[in-house]
């Protein structure tokens, strides 16, 4: 399997498409954090926990930005990755026992970031971690690609250094990096974000905040799997639900 995973549509089809289902169906950061709880729960995760990180010592200009980042330790395998690189598509129909919407789930990151990066200690031998996704090419932005051979090994290096402590004790991990967008990421070129949604500190508090927290909290009895959840806020108050 390649390296590197490729979205099967042209940019500007793709980032029409996420523009069109994100103003329709996420309206807030919960949503974001709604469906990638769903995400955790569909790969039989125990553990998930969101937090909120300053931009990075590292290479590639997106993991300069202030993120948001979700961990849990559920299992990948290539289909999740390949589903998450193709457009309006899941794998959830393959297996009965896994429940939520087809289609745009993952893609709701799109309402904070216009690409993300993956990381993890996945087992399967298949997997080379890390991943970038973004509905962007090299056509528009260059800089995100050029150099990316060795970027992304910074990128690993300094990611696993934030969240070392969070996942000491985790047989297996996986992370999704969301880079907030910025007005300056299109500077200097023709293109307009994905959505016209600039995140700023307000945005960081609400995300891991009491009542974000709290109604992620309140999912929990409705899950079978997730039974440990917890948030940090960027000034490292940690929030910690637990499912008996």
């Amino acid at each position: 399997m390649a390296n590197e995973f490729q979205m099967r549509v042209n940019a500007e089809g793709v980032v029409s498409l996420l523009r069109a289902n994100l103003i329709d169906r996420y309206k807030d950061c919960f949503c974001i954090i709604q469906e990638l709880l769903q995400n955790a729960e569909d790969a039989k995760a125990s553990r998930v926990h969101f937090g909120i990180s300053e931009g990075l010592n590292v290479e590639h200009p997106l993991g300069r930005l202030p993120a948001l980042f979700i961990i849990n330790d559920g299992p990948v395998s290539p289909s999740n990755l390949s589903s998450i690189y193709t457009i309006a598509a899941g794998d959830k129909g393959n297996e009965k026992d896994k429940i939520g919407k087809f289609g745009l789930g993952m893609k709701s990151v799109f309402h904070v970031c216009e690409g993300f990066f993956m990381f993890g200690n996945a087992l399967d031998r298949e997997l080379e971690f890390p991943y970038f996704c973004t509905p962007w090419t090299e056509e528009y932005h260059e800089d995100w690609y050029v150099g990316w051979d060795t970027a992304k090994q910074s990128m690993d290096d300094a990611v696993r250094e934030r969240i070392k402590d969070i996942v000491a004790d985790w047989d297996r991990w996986f992370c999704v990096w969301l880079p907030l967008r910025s007005e300056s990421l299109h500077a200097g070129n023709q293109t307009r974000p994905i959505i016209q949604m600039y995140p700023t500190e307000a945005d960081l508090d609400d995300f891991a905040g009491l009542e974000n927290a709290s109604r992620a909290a309140h999912m929990l009895p409705l899950l079978r799997h997730v039974a440990h959840l917890s948030f940090a806020d960027r000034h490292g108050e940690l929030r910690r639900f637990i499912l008996d």
